[in-house]
């Protein structure tokens, strides 16, 4: 499959990062030239479903890396690797080659069938075209988990989801999953043949980030402005179409409360639990995951959960009990006239009676 290398890059800077380093850029010309050439990688979907992973599992630099490498400084680094049961055969490359044992000799079975020694020498798994190497044909071979690509993604049938399984089980399988549908986009707009455009040279990939965008069309509102060259010295300024809710004593609302079942729901809550959802239908993030952090976290602070519960019921029966001895305060007053001089009328202003607020 050939692929404009400047198409390809437009479409990473619009739905991932447009602020790519040096770094970033060479990595993905790598890898934009690897799949190019490299005949395993036929359908876009198994690109995708890559580049989904690489994106993933190095933090977005889009070169190999090494177990730890979050840490910060080498020293660090080292430290932390030298702390790991599989020492000095931790995880490295695009996607992560770790142990060497008898039982698990993945090592092994990278140097047999790449013909390069990495039990000998493991640091060469860092070797970009060694890490490639490793990763194609370990998702092509099963060799990680059992698990290939053509059990995921073939003919019909495209389940980025489960293809985490390839590399470690369902860990963030709804985030990579997402990541994956937006790169199948983006490749499907990439795709070319030779005769219809020159793949941009790689020599000089920096050229590629900085290119300039291409000029927007004319929307309908800045096309009437065009039109409309005129002095509008004179123009009327646009009618406030501003909503106001009216509310009781004479307030007024800053803010709508959305109901949901018939019940009020606050527009900031409301708001957050609306991003969740696009977030959840767009498979950045998998409910089940939310389901269970949120269970996780019930288990772990039940106490507190339970006090909770308890102080808004008894907050609910004073406020309660405050309004009634308040109505009866109201009825005895008006119907006893040598009471009268006591007054208990609520005001118009937010801030009238300490027993206003409960209302």
């Amino acid at each position: 499959m050939l692929l404009s290398h400047k198409k390809f890059f437009d479409g990473f800077k619009r739905d991932f990062d447009d602020t790519l380093d040096q770094g970033q850029v060479d990595g993905i010309e790598f890898l934009l030239t690897s799949f190019e050439n490299e005949p395993k990688w036929k359908d876009v979907r198994h690109i995708a479903y890559a580049f989904a992973t690489v994106y993933h599992e190095t933090a977005a630099s889009m070169q190999p890396v090494e177990e730890g490498y979050y840490l910060g400084s080498k020293t660090r680094v080292q430290n932390f690797q030298k702390t790991l049961r599989y020492y000095p055969f931790f995880g490295r490359g695009y996607v992560q080659l770790t142990w060497e044992t008898k039982k698990i000799p993945n090592y092994s079975k990278a140097s047999k069938a790449l013909g390069i020694d990495f039990v000998k020498n493991p640091s060469l798994v860092m070797v970009k075209e060694n890490s490639f190497q490793i990763m194609t044909r370990g998702m092509f071979e099963g060799w990680f988990t059992g698990h290939n690509l053509s059990d995921h993604i073939r003919g019909a049938k495209c389940d980025y989801k489960n293809a985490r399984k390839i590399i470690n089980g369902l860990d963030k399988a709804g985030l990579i999953a997402g990541y994956a549908r937006q790169f199948e986009r983006i490749l499907k707009d990439s795709a070319t043949s030779p005769a219809a455009e020159a793949i941009p040279s790689a020599e000089n990939p920096t050229e590629l980030v900085t290119a300039a965008e291409p000029q927007a069309l004319p929307t309908i509102q800045n096309a009437e402005q065009i039109i409309n060259t005129g002095d509008q010295s004179n123009t009327p300024p646009p009618e406030d179409k501003t909503l106001i809710a009216p509310t009781k004593d004479g307030a007024t609302a800053t803010a709508t409360t959305t109901t949901v079942l018939g019940i009020a729901v606050p527009p900031t809550l409301y708001a957050i639990f609306q991003g969740i959802s696009d977030l959840v239908e767009k498979g950045y993030v998998d409910a089940k995951e939310i389901g269970s952090t949120l269970l996780g976290l019930l288990r772990e602070n039940y106490k507190y959960v339970f006090i909770l519960i308890a102080l808004i019921i008894v907050i609910l029966i004073v406020k309660k009990v405050v309004k009634q001895i308040t109505f009866w305060i109201q009825m005895i007053t008006a119907a006893v006239p040598q009471w009268n001089t006591i007054k208990v009328v609520p005001t118009a202003t937010e801030t009238g009676k300490w027993w206003h607020f409960w209302k």
